[in-house]
């Protein structure tokens, strides 16, 4: 038997026929000639050797063998459009699984918003979520186990990584609902020399570090009391009401009973310098392998630099309502 040469536009022709049931109106819809058409049709017939079509000068019916063929062949022609967008898809970086890695509380603040957008964006998009500590976490891209990570920077070691900043936010001061300040909109950090601190633990060196290079900007160092891998942990400290600490502050969601959080500001500049007051901030940081070449990581790298993504932090006039506050408090 002659093979059976069935390209998708003969498929397509004997499948509009088979709906129209009208070699003119199939021909409309097609674009082309009657003739050519009804040629077409032969030439499936003559290479299948059997009849798909009851042909009469009226009208046009099919086969048994025709009806079973129209059923089946529309299947394969939705099969073969499914797999042509599906390996699109997957070319474009809109289909496939991608690896988000987050830390502690970023978990429930901002991850939320970003998966909604890929959802939304990226409905084929497979979204697995991990959750560590930073260090772990940094580990994890650089093994290639972990896609995307979001967490607060610094970063001790970024050999080999790409990292973007996503947004900065204000540090909050973590205090007991107890504390003589608890009551304050706003604190200078220089008010909690004499506090005794939560600061993260050894193993997340570079965090730690952060926190008393922020507090000596202020003029004084830290006395640490405590220790935790996460701000959840530091905020079980201060809960207990035996110290102070320092989180992000997205953290207002999540604070738990005994706990106050306030804005912290300094009044240091750069150089150590007095200065005006000002909010002391903290970076959020996207972190990928810097030799990735996938198309999905860089649209999930765009969603998170749209602000809709995260929470809004303090206004800038909050900030300075807050600063003149201050500044009326050490000036009477």
């Amino acid at each position: 038997m002659k093979p059976v040469e069935l390209s998708p536009r003969l498929l397509q022709q004997f499948c509009v026929l088979a709906e129209e049931k009208h070699f003119g109106r199939a021909a409309d819809r097609l674009l082309i000639s009657q003739p050519s058409l009804s040629q077409a049709i032969g030439r499936l017939e003559q290479c299948l050797g059997i009849m798909l079509l009851s042909r009469t000068s009226r009208t046009v019916e099919l086969t048994a063998a025709g009806k079973a063929f129209a059923i089946d062949i529309e299947g394969v022609l939705e099969a073969q459009h499914a797999a042509v967008a599906r390996a699109r898809r997957v070319a474009n970086g809109e289909e496939g699984e991608l690896r988000l890695g987050t830390t502690g509380f970023i978990a429930y603040t901002l991850a939320p918003a970003l998966l909604r957008r890929c959802h939304e964006d990226l409905p084929h998009l497979q979204m697995q979520l991990q959750d560590c500590r930073s260090d772990e976490m940094i580990e994890r891209v650089k093994s290639g186990h972990v896609d995307v990570a979001v967490l607060y920077g610094p970063l001790d070691d970024s050999a080999g990584l790409s990292v973007s900043v996503v947004t900065t936010e204000p540090m909050m001061v973590a205090l007991p609902s107890g504390h003589r300040l608890a009551h304050a909109p706003a604190i200078a950090l220089g008010d909690l020399e004499t506090d005794r601190f939560a600061l993260p633990w050894q193993e997340q060196a570079n965090l730690a570090r952060e926190y008393v290079s922020i507090c000596q900007a202020a003029g004084f160092i830290p006395r640490q009391t405590a220790s935790a891998s996460t701000v959840t942990g530091l905020l079980a400290h201060v809960a207990s009401g035996s110290c102070v600490s320092l989180v992000p502050y997205r953290m207002r969601y999540f604070t738990p009973p005994g706990v106050v959080l306030a804005p912290v500001v300094a009044n240091t500049t750069c150089s150590g310098a007095a200065g005006p007051l000002h909010s002391i901030q903290v970076k959020m940081l996207a972190v990928t392998r810097a030799d990735h070449r996938d198309l999905t990581i860089g649209m999930v790298l765009r969603f998170l630099q749209d602000p809709t993504v995260h929470a809004p932090p303090l206004t800038v006039s909050e900030i300075h309502a807050q600063a003149a506050w201050l500044d009326r408090q050490h000036s009477s």
